[in-house]
């Protein structure tokens, strides 16, 4: 009893640092209706400032923590501010690159700091305790329950008895009769900023002695934070506070019930993002409204070009690839890569681009594929029936996904395709079912007829072929006019009699086949295929950024976007060997990132674009509803193209016609 109180006293802990991380990505979220992905980053950055403060300068660690949470609360809180207003108008995928690339760049100013090597973060509270009905208790342990219980009481009493904190209630509920009760909104979003940001500073440097300074173990324990969010609806702080205490002490106890059982090891790890998962699926889908969803554009598309300009564009891309091999030299197998997630990212395009959806968990699909190939090739299945066969048993794991997918949009489903991923790697890939408990990588075998690297090349590029005509081919079929006119017009066409949720759940399983067929191809490079290729953090997200990246000229078309994006994930960092340099370029890739989210706003004309800013500070419609919508000019599908699809694939007397 005494193990399971003892147990019980570390979760309540830790559950307070997570809970004071939370809270303040509640505060910034249910004020601007943008979740901030870089939120464990700032925490990141507070744990070097004050590591740099005290430990290198000899700083008192009081001092070292007022000016810390001076430059990395308040003056983060401001750069984010200003983030969260430029990109207000954005779609959420825009939103999450924005954040993503905040997240990047702090992290690549992090490494160039204090390097990619974790370094030891000395206490600085009291490491004493005393007993409590037999239990050792620190004070340590005392301080930070302290801390974060003031926090969440704190900031209740706040909210309903200070004038910033019933104005910070009331911009999410009227933020047109704040504003005409002389209150700024944007000044409250503000202030809701810098305080979010605060608890991000206070999280990180009280969770750094236990876990040492390390930049992306510090990002990503944040993530942890998430399921507790949840737990508080994205809006209440009590609740927040509540959810973190008791998901780590579960995963405190079941820590100790896993300790000497095989199949159990990875439950700790999971639980949190399994409590995230099953809140957001079991939650009533009234109360998952985004802040701002009426504002929300698509990723732009031009139409779609002519195809003698398709293959002007396309001849030179194709004639490049082919004579790729005679020079790269050594970098062939680089390149083989770059191939291969050229079909990744061509998957999320379908989604990203095409339906106006986002998914963080591609890189499950692509293992469910690779772990497919390697057993149909195990029964004797010719290689390339392997290889189809793969991308057909990813497409049932791609329908599943599209069960959240039925019932949350914008960020709700990001987080919640983001904790379906981390719940594969972290527990699904060590099961039978796919790389077993010892994770020992499997064998992948290139076809008999393409053992040399150059001819498994030109193999990947016939495969690369076959997926770029299956995808432009949904892309101009009907259902890729239905798929865009649910991005553009949901409401219309559940009119007509079309269910979204059957869309949806074909642009997954679309989605889901063609990172089945990257994922069985991947391991051939290199002979082997294992738990490390299929990371969810941070390549998921990455493969979101780049993908928007690629997609900033919208004439590059979806090979185009998608080789971009290979080639800056995959590529260009095996050519470059320096840390340094890499770093260097990491930071310029996360404020591109930024750039590219705030520049999407730019595609509506002036007079939209000021509206949408006013909408996007008093948080509801004003004007003209068309002003809500992307330009005609500006999507790949014209109303009346929307319009035709639809009808023709809405029911008639003789039956359904599509």
């Amino acid at each position: 009893m005494h193990e399971y109180l003892a147990l019980i006293v570390g979760g309540i802990a830790n559950g307070s640092v997570v809970a004071i991380a939370a809270m303040g990505l509640v505060l910034s979220f249910k004020a601007s209706g943008i979740f901030n992905f870089a939120h464990g980053a700032v925490g990141a950055v507070a744990a070097g400032i004050f590591y740099q403060l005290r430990v290198l300068n000899g700083v008192p660690w009081g001092l070292a923590l007022v000016i810390t949470l001076l430059v990395a609360g308040v003056g983060l809180g401001l750069v984010m501010e200003r983030v969260a207003f430029f990109v207000s108008a954005a779609s959420t995928t825009m939103k999450v690159v924005a954040t993503v690339g905040v997240m990047i760049s702090l992290t690549a100013l992090f490494t160039l700091r204090f390097g990619g090597v974790k370094k030891q973060f000395p206490a600085f509270l009291p490491d004493s305790g005393f007993r409590v009905g037999g239990v050792n208790v620190g004070w340590d342990q005392l301080v930070v329950v302290v801390i974060g219980l003031a926090a969440a009481v704190g900031m209740t009493v706040f909210f309903r008895r200070t004038l910033l904190g019933r104005s910070m209630r009331a911009v999410v509920d009227d933020p047109v009769l704040l504003a005409h009760l002389g209150v700024g909104p944007s000044s409250v979003r503000r202030w809701a900023w810098i305080i979010g940001t605060v608890f991000a500073s206070v999280a990180g440097v009280l969770i750094a002695p236990s876990l040492g300074l390390d930049g992306t173990s510090l990002t990503l324990l944040v993530v942890e934070s998430f399921g507790a969010a949840a737990i508080g609806g994205f809006a209440n702080l009590p609740l927040t506070y509540v959810g973190a205490v008791l998901i780590q002490v579960g995963v405190a106890v079941t820590t100790k019930w896993a300790s000497g059982t095989d199949s159990l090891r990875s439950l700790p790890t999971v639980l949190p993002f399994v409590v995230l998962f099953l809140v957001l699926l079991l939650t009533p889908k009234r109360r998952l409204v985004e802040v701002g969803a009426s504002l929300q554009q698509r990723v732009s598309m031009l139409p779609s070009p002519s195809w003698r300009m398709g293959a002007a564009r396309l001849v030179p891309l194709v004639v490049l690839l082919v004579v790729l091999p005679e020079l790269v030299g050594d970098h062939l197998l680089d390149w083989m890569q770059g191939v291969v997630f050229v079909i990744l990212m061509m998957s999320l395009s379908l989604l990203v681009r095409t339906s106006n959806q986002i998914s963080l968990c591609q890189m499950s699909f692509a293992a469910v594929g690779a772990v497919a190939c390697y057993h149909l090739q195990d029964i004797g299945f010719p290689w390339p029936l392997a290889v189809a066969g793969a991308g057909l048993v990813a497409i049932p794991v791609g329908c599943i996904v599209a069960i959240p997918a039925v019932r949350l949009s914008g960020v709700y489903l990001a987080l919640a395709t983001l904790a379906f991923g981390i719940v594969m790697e972290t527990a699904v890939y060590q099961t039978f079912l796919m790389f077993g408990a010892d994770v020992t990588p499997l064998t992948a075998l290139r076809p008999s007829f393409a053992q040399s690297d150059r001819e498994y090349y030109y193999v990947l590029l016939v495969v690369l072929a076959v997926a770029f005509v299956l995808v432009r081919l949904l892309e101009r079929s009907r259902l890729g006019q239905l798929l865009r006119g649910k991005a553009d017009a949901p409401q219309a066409l559940e009119a007509l009699g079309i269910r979204n949720s059957v869309l949806q759940t074909v642009a997954f399983s679309a989605a889901a086949f063609f990172a089945g067929l990257a994922g069985a191809v991947i391991g051939p490079i290199f002979f082997v295929v294992g738990v490390g290729n299929f990371p969810t953090i941070p390549t998921s997200i990455m493969l979101v950024a780049l993908l928007v990246l690629g997609a900033r000229n919208p004439r590059l078309g979806t090979l185009g976007a998608s080789v971009l994006g290979a080639v800056g994930l995959v590529v260009l960092p095996q050519y470059i060997g320096n840390s340094t340099v890499l770093s260097c370029l990491n930071l310029l890739f996360g404020l591109a990132a930024v750039e590219a989210a705030v520049a999407s706003t730019r595609a509506l004309p002036p007079t939209s674009r000021a509206r949408a800013r006013l909408r996007a500070l008093l948080g509801r419609p004003v004007g003209p509803a068309a002003d809500t919508a992307a330009p005609a000019a500006a999507v790949r599908s014209t109303p009346d193209r929307v319009l035709v699809a639809a009808e023709s694939a809405a029911p008639t007397r003789k039956g359904v016609k599509s």
